[in-house]
């Protein structure tokens, strides 16, 4: 018997227990980072990766939107305050932030 296997089920199969429970987002960066990189950096390139995994193509977002969405994320500089466990501030960029990572609210799944 032929198994169809996607990327998408297979993400949301491995992945969504990890989306509903913040705590466990930093089981899901690279462990190559170790650790350093800021927080809320994190919680917005997550964001991105939530929703390239819905479930109906039509709800995913278009690949151009994703790569303006990384691309302002790359360019964001930010400011350590303590260690990557701790709040991040983050400088401004001149470029305007997409609509998704208006607020802080906005991230929160």
């Amino acid at each position: 018997m032929l198994y169809e296997l996607s990327l998408v089920n297979f993400s949301n199969f491995q992945a969504r227990p990890l989306f509903k429970d913040r705590k466990k987002f930093r089981q899901m960066a690279d462990p190559t980072l170790d650790d350093q990189y800021p927080t809320r950096g994190l919680y917005q390139t997550l964001a991105i990766c939530a929703m390239c995994l819905q479930e109906l193509p039509n709800e995913r977002p278009a690949i151009h939107d994703i790569v303006h969405a990384l691309t302002y994320l790359a360019s964001k500089n930010y400011k350590e305050s303590h260690s990557s466990q701790s709040s991040r501030t983050s400088t401004r960029s001149s470029s305007p932030a997409p609509r998704i990572f208006e607020s802080d609210d906005e991230t929160k799944a």
